[in-house]
């Protein structure tokens, strides 16, 4: 205890007529560190871990389309179960998830998923629901009127979104395999403005169907199949094998999980009508 009171200059304990007290400096160091001393507790002893008092955090990587889906459902599971527990939300980087696990310390990732191929990654997923693609574009787009043939669709002007690392949009990547280039005009790092603009102009996206089930220009957009399509792909919750047997985070995964039994609502890949 000396030696702590001389590292910190603080006496750290003081006795009053009640009994010995932290001072007001130990108690703001212990606010600090609790939530790490925690986490250790858990890490030595999981058999005490218990959400109700839970005060760790978890670093969750995700996009806007998956923080609309998914934090308004966990936020409150969360408050109803693990009211200490804290959520920190960053980017989402599809195409180096090993390094965002290894080195920029992210506990859990939700999105799309690309197997990287890479052997010993360790990334262990399980999947959510399947991401249908469509592409999009408002009402009054000529586009919208007779058939969406390639010609048409490549020169149309494109916006994309692209993730955190990505080097290329999705899209691109697989039009370049089939020989093809689009007119691709903007690149967003969001897809809550891709839809915004997609509104107001005649732009259109090959993006993910269910980004209409929020927006709030849901009845001024047409989805309709491109002409080449978008593979499905797995929506997925992403760890690291290290933590597959850690009990917080093993909870909070299954939390997740059970928050979606099924699929959010998905539209089908046509023209919408009024």
């Amino acid at each position: 205890l000396n030696r702590l009171r001389q590292s910190m200059g603080d006496p750290l304990f003081e006795k009053t007529a009640s009994g010995v007290h932290p001072t007001a400096r130990a108690r703001e160091i212990w606010s600090a560190i609790q939530p790490h001393f925690q986490a250790m507790e858990q890490a030595i002893s999981p058999e005490n871990f218990d959400p109700d008092t839970y005060s760790g955090a978890f670093t969750i990587a995700m996009s806007d389309y998956s923080a609309e889906r998914v934090m308004p459902r966990l936020a409150q599971y969360l408050s109803d179960h693990a009211r200490t527990m804290r959520i920190d939300l960053v980017p989402y980087g599809v195409e180096n998830l090993p390094d965002m696990f290894d080195r920029r310390g992210v506990d859990l990732a939700i999105g799309g998923y690309v197997n990287d191929g890479s052997s010993g990654s360790g990334i262990r997923m399980r999947e959510l629901w399947p991401i249908h693609w469509s592409c999009l574009m408002r009402r009054s787009n000529p586009l919208a009127k007779g058939a969406l043939t390639l010609d048409r669709f490549l020169a149309a002007r494109h916006l994309d979104v692209r993730c955190p690392d990505m080097q290329v949009p999705i899209y691109d990547s697989l039009l370049t395999t089939r020989g093809h280039r689009r007119n691709l005009v903007l690149t967003l790092n969001a897809y809550t403005s891709a839809l915004a603009i997609i509104g107001q102009s005649d732009f259109i996206g090959v993006l993910p169907t269910t980004l209409l089930d929020l927006t709030i220009y849901e009845n001024q957009l047409v989805s309709r199949p491109p002409p080449i399509p978008m593979p499905v792909r797995p929506y997925c919750v992403i760890w690291h094998r290290r933590l597959e047997n850690n009990p917080a985070h093993r909870w909070l995964r299954q939390a997740i999980i059970s928050l979606f039994p099924q699929p959010p609502r998905r539209k089908v890949a046509r023209k919408r009508v009024a």
